[in-house]
């Protein structure tokens, strides 16, 4: 037999062909958005300070920090509180007139060789009074014949919800032709794709879009209590098929046809926020297929955060994971050693990096340094780092979810389940120096991206699916060595756990 490295606490089992509802394929994007890699990002939102509750907006003195700091790229908020540009249907900020913030910063941007990618506020809160008196009719309505969800949201007025069944959808989808049309931009950045998002208990809408449109479709009404509780299986049933007619209607006539919009104009990266690795199967395949490249809100641990890059390179996307944190205070500079760390632990494992909240360098220049040194070490070495890749050596498959039956609890060690287990062998492999990578569970569905990896460890991961399980074998028979652990694949897709004795698949390896 060929040398195998196995480490058997449970057989991995045989089980049905179903698989997770995730037909996603995302192998070897354009190769032409490798500078999303290098790139050294800026993030300005435009839901607090320079652009709420006063406009106090300088292109200049932005641009003159982030050429002082090695910075690259700026993404720029086209819609927070209010919009930052002209000649769309959304409310500009009270003092801003007639300025066009994008444009002021395309300008102060192009002529020192910084990208610009314009963050296209996609289904996010809007100001109260632009949902209430502006455009009202862009309004979730999150009871019958109500009002949408209400918040506040860092400074200045406000925040409510709005509903893609409106007439906010053309608006957005011309706000989004008019950014890629009709402004210098070198990629475009969305929010996170949810149809429903913001909103609030059973995320049901009772404007009359959604009202007819529902009953068009299904025969059936939006059923509606104030108390969760009231509501009947039957109505429960309703409303997922209402999340279902409503989530369908986005991806095809909002999703699908944004990349259609843009890609018709400009031949430029979209970008999503991902948030986290395990979205990366948790989501429409269709919205991924969508996008070029990702983006993390938070890094948690530098352990994390290296796996969390890992992820997505493994099937050839590109991330950026936000460097430090998201945080109410922008006029703070947040600085230290922990921000080179970050960004250093980024740039090993193939990602990008982007300083959330970076206008407090503007007016503290002695905070630059622990950003300018690391953004100065990519910027020399850009044309060697730009497309290069985690070698492959042991490939980690990362997994978040166990079935409960599949959770493990001690009153010394706490729970052990898919997510510290295969956190966990990834980090003894780094710690060990071993070169790792934490990779997708795609690369379980192509022969090709598996073979790459002399060693793949499944560490408790408690499903396979027969697909899978042949593509290991095969992998095994043509010289792959395999690691196995804990309880993987003892269990079907439905969380059941399953009889040792129907195994008549890779186990019979270990």
């Amino acid at each position: 037999m060929k040398n195998h490295i196995n480490i058997l606490i449970a057989a991995i089992l045989t089980v049905s062909n179903t698989v997770y509802s995730q037909p996603l394929r995302i192998f070897d994007k354009d190769d032409r958005f490798d500078w999303i890699q290098t790139a050294r990002v800026f993030l300005l939102d435009a839901y607090q300070p320079p652009f709420a509750p006063d406009l106090e907006y300088d292109a200049d003195a932005l641009v003159e920090t982030m050429v002082d700091m090695n910075a690259n790229v700026v993404r720029f908020g086209t819609m927070g509180k209010y919009c930052t540009i002209q000649g769309v249907r959304f409310s500009t900020h009270p003092a801003q007139g007639d300025r066009d913030l994008l444009s002021e910063t395309i300008k102060a941007c192009k002529s020192r060789g910084i990208k610009v990618i314009p963050y296209i506020s996609t289904g996010h809160k809007l100001a109260w009074s632009m949902l209430t008196k502006d455009f009202p009719e862009y309004a979730h309505k999150a009871t019958p014949n109500g009002q949408p969800n209400r918040t506040h949201m860092y400074v200045g007025e406000d925040h409510g919800t709005v509903c893609w069944m409106t007439p906010y959808r053309k608006a957005y989808l011309d706000y989004v032709e008019h950014v890629v049309r009709d402004y210098d931009i070198d990629g475009i950045y969305f929010d996170a794709w949810s149809p429903h998002y913001f909103w609030q208990d059973k995320r049901l809408c009772y404007c009359d879009s959604c009202r007819t449109g529902f009953r068009e479709a299904t025969g059936l009404e939006i059923p509606y209590h104030e108390n969760d509780d009231d509501y009947s299986v039957v109505e429960l049933e309703t409303i997922d098929k209402y999340h279902t007619w409503s989530g369908e209607e986005y991806v095809t006539e909002v999703v699908l046809k944004v990349r259609e919009i843009v890609k018709l104009h400009k031949d430029i990266p979209l970008i999503c926020n991902i948030n986290n690795p395990r979205r990366l199967m948790h989501q429409d395949p269709r919205i991924t297929n969508s996008m070029d490249a990702f983006l993390y809100e938070r890094g948690h641990t530098i352990l994390e955060r290296a796996e969390g890059v890992c992820v997505p390179r493994s099937i050839g996307l590109h991330v950026w994971p936000y460097v430090g944190v998201y945080h109410n205070w922008p006029r703070l500079a947040f600085q230290g050693f922990n921000y080179q760390q970050q960004i250093f632990t980024n740039l090993m494992f193939g990602g990008g990096s982007i300083i959330a909240q970076p206008t407090g360098y503007i007016n503290n220049p002695e905070h630059r340094e622990y950003v300018r040194y690391p953004f100065g070490v990519i910027k020399k070495n850009e044309e060697v780092l730009e497309g290069l890749e985690n070698y492959p050596y042991v490939g980690v498959v990362f997994a978040y979810y166990s079935p409960e039956g599949h959770i493990q609890k001690g009153w010394l060690n706490g729970p052990t389940n898919a997510r510290n287990s295969t956190l966990g062998a990834f980090a003894a492999c780094l710690y060990n120096h071993v070169q790792v990578s934490s990779i997708s569970e795609l690369v379980l569905d192509d022969p090709a991206k598996l073979k790459k990896y002399p060693i793949l460890y499944l560490a408790n991961i408690p499903f396979l699916s027969g697909e899978r399980i042949k593509n290991i074998t095969d992998y095994v028979n043509n010289g792959g060595s395999l690691i196995v652990s804990a309880a993987t694949a003892l269990f079907d897709a439905n969380g059941n756990r399953q009889s040792p004795h129907s195994n008549r698949g890779i186990g019979r390896y270990c």
